[in-house]
């Protein structure tokens, strides 16, 4: 079967991203149709009907090609699969026979009003708890690399969500992406895979794909990666870019030294012309996904004289450890700032591969639960320490009524302090108005030992002058 452009044709080899995206989004639906009667609708060659009948307990493609549908029964013949050239406007079946109803890149391919009855036939024939699992261009930004004519009508996110919601009770929308070598499906809301991996939440997606429930929601459709990679290579592609300033790269003034593949240590001086002073330049280590040990990136000058730049790398990597790098992309990338621009004469690069058929769901995986197991470590040491911290405030709380209960009772002490104060002055104002009483009694006392005197004093004067008088007359 010819490819035209219209069908994916697995056996003719056209680039990594077309296969990657029609074989991820088969892929990553395998357990949604685990034990399941499916109906794979415009299967073309029949490659994904294919793929399922692995998982299903039986599966039936159809497409409008009859040399698709031949292609297809030669190529094709499982004890669960069959293939039946059918118009999609029209379902040859009874009403609720199919579990799952998969139809990939088809909907864009008719007018409207095939589009209606397509879905309000997938519908009809769906189980009352049955899935749609439908994809499309995205074309909000399929657009960018320009129109296929062989589309007739496309979608962006919310006419695809739209659309689909006319017949079905919950739509599950995720987003397909290809960048580097990975095919992403992620999930539209959470982005979870493409925030891990390339720590960045604008990519564009290229494909929609949707989960349409005609029952009750159940979310059984994770995120997911699919790579395609040759790992045929007898020989590893060094590339060296150089610029000066604000100068992009420029692939005609690229350098490419080939070097026979090894897992042993690889040194290669790079010559650069001394001539052009550059400030920034870019090593493309190896041109598919590997795990690498970068020794050391030096530069050399005229006179032979070596600067160590090594720390001073930024990559494209993964993620690294040490000076272990492990790159998930078909373009490994290692990248020097100067900061000056400076006349190179060498530049020499030290490094290791250390795997390169790489499993890179397998890699990705294995990243995504560690950095899990991570989480889970920070959320246990957060809780920890918001116990130890909840612990803290309350002993400090305890402390502050301690301290206020010390400070009432200082209160009461100085309370109590006042009022025998108080209680003293009082006495001694007591004891100030007995003096004075004593005082007042004293003066009455003295007049009184006055008043005795005078008399006396008077009642001896009168006897003397009583006597005088007697004394005068006896005379």
């Amino acid at each position: 079967m010819d490819f035209t452009g219209e069908r994916f044709v697995p056996d003719i080899k056209i680039n990594n991203q077309i296969q990657a995206e029609h074989y991820h989004r088969y892929e990553s639906i395998k357990d949604l149709v685990k034990n399941k009667k499916v109906l794979d609708a415009a299967c073309g060659e029949g490659f994904g009907t294919n793929i399922l009948a692995e998982y299903c307990s039986e599966i039936i493609g159809i497409d409008i090609s009859e040399e698709a549908i031949r292609n297809a029964n030669k190529k094709y013949n499982k004890r669960n699969i069959s293939f039946c050239k059918e118009s999609i406007e029209k379902l040859p079946f009874d009403n609720d026979v199919f579990d799952v109803v998969v139809s990939f890149e088809t909907i864009e391919h008719v007018n409207e009003k095939i589009q209606k009855c397509f879905l309000e036939e997938i519908h009809r024939v769906l189980k009352k708890d049955g899935i749609v699992i439908m994809s499309t261009p995205d074309k909000g930004n399929m657009d960018r690399n320009g129109h296929n004519h062989f589309h007739v009508k496309e979608f962006d996110k919310n006419e695809f969500v739209q659309f689909l919601s006319s017949k079905f009770n919950t739509i599950d929308l995720h987003e397909q992406f290809y960048i580097g070598n990975l095919s992403i499906i992620d999930n539209k809301s959470k982005k979870l895979l493409q925030n891990i991996i390339y720590n960045n939440d604008d990519i564009r997606s290229n494909y929609l794909i949707a989960l349409g429930y005609k029952g009750e929601y159940n979310n059984e459709y994770g995120n997911s990666i699919y790579i395609v990679q040759d790992q045929s290579k007898e020989t590893v592609d060094i590339q060296v870019f150089y610029a000066l300033g604000s100068e992009n790269y420029n692939e005609e003034e690229s350098i490419i030294i080939k070097t026979p593949f090894t897992y042993e240590k690889i040194v290669k001086h790079i010559p650069i012309d001394t001539n052009t002073p550059i400030d920034k330049f870019r090593i493309d280590p190896i041109s598919i996904p590997a795990e690498l040990e970068i020794y050391n990136i030096l530069i050399e000058d005229s006179e032979g004289r070596q600067l160590d730049l090594t720390s001073s790398i930024t990559t494209n990597a993964f993620y690294n450890e040490g000076n272990k790098y492990m790159f998930i992309t078909d373009d490994p990338q290692i990248y020097v700032d100067l900061g000056d621009s400076i006349k190179i004469k060498t530049i020499i690069i030290e490094y290791k591969i250390l795997e390169y058929k790489l499993n890179i769901q397998n890699v990705v995986q294995s990243r995504v639960e560690t950095l899990k197991e991570n989480i889970k470590i920070k959320e246990e040491q957060y809780r920890d320490i918001s116990n130890l911290k909840l612990e803290i405030e309350n002993r400090n709380i305890k402390l502050e009524e301690e301290k206020l209960e010390i400070e009432n009772r200082n209160i009461k002490l100085e309370e109590e302090k006042l009022e025998i104060e108080n209680r003293n002055v009082k006495l001694e104002e007591e004891k100030l108005e007995i003096e004075n009483k004593n005082i007042e009694l004293e003066e009455k006392s003295k007049n009184l030992i006055k008043q005795k005197i005078d008399i006396e004093n008077t009642i001896t004067w009168r006897i003397r002058t009583r006597i005088r008088k007697i004394l005068k007359l006896e005379k």
